[in-house]
């Protein structure tokens, strides 16, 4: 029979054990509203909140102001996506792959199907497996994309689309959505002009009618890091 130092030794080595393979995923809401994130699986698991749907699907309500942390399985390789404005208009979609690779994330923004201010990166803020910054998505859609707009020469082009873009009176870019059915033009101006650090086409390749510098973009925007503590933060 193990002695009792030994057997505490075991204990603690088994936890710190799953202490460091456990992977989970930390929503901070910052904003003052409550975010429905609807929560979507290709392998793995992640739990859901009882009663919470979103977008007609099992989901995690996150209040304004409220951190909330979930431990997902450590294959759990699939989408969140915020539901904004009283839960019934698609936000930013936050693809994480934690089955892919070992001790590691693959992870993207998608702005394809919706646009909304928030970004996705380890828990820890540390760099990408090449050094380079770790923070997927925008703080600030509108104000990215103002940054862009005085050096726009399309302008008159992207303003022809209200449903995505409006100018105010002081020539500054009041309002801006993305979905599905925008037109090419918005499109590039997202993600080449305004340079958004997400895809603005769809899925994790742009479109086949997307313009050449699109595709190129495009392909650097799934990011792998060293770390299954994952975090979601909504501004």
């Amino acid at each position: 029979m193990p002695s009792a130092n030994r057997l505490n030794t075991a204990l603690a080595l088994l936890a710190a054990a799953s202490t460091i393979s456990a992977t989970s995923i930390t929503f901070h809401n910052t904003s003052p509203s409550p975010i429905c994130y609807k929560v979507e699986f290709t392998s793995g698991t992640l739990p859901t909140q009882n009663g919470v749907t979103c977008d007609s699907s099992p989901g995690l309500m996150v209040q304004g102001g409220q951190n909330l942390t979930v431990n997902s399985s450590a294959d759990y390789n699939g989408a969140i996506t915020a539901m904004v404005n009283n839960s019934n208009v698609k936000g930013g979609r936050y693809e994480i792959n934690f089955a892919a690779q070992e001790g590691n994330c693959w992870y993207d923004v998608d702005f394809h199907l919706g646009l909304s201010d928030g970004t996705l990166g380890p828990s820890s803020h540390q760099p990408l497996v090449n050094g380079n910054p770790s923070l997927a998505g925008e703080q600030d859609c509108l104000a990215k994309a103002n940054a862009a707009w005085p050096s726009t020469t399309n302008q008159a082009a992207l303003l022809a689309y209200p449903d995505y873009l409006k100018q105010g009176t002081d020539g500054k870019l009041d309002f801006v959505y993305m979905d599905s059915n925008a037109p090419q033009v918005v499109i590039d101006f997202f993600q080449l002009q305004a340079d958004f650090t997400a895809y603005v086409d769809a899925g994790s390749q742009a479109g086949e009618n997307s313009s050449a510098a699109v595709v190129k973009a495009a392909n650097f925007m799934s990011w792998v890091v060293q770390a299954v503590n994952m975090e979601i933060v909504a501004f």
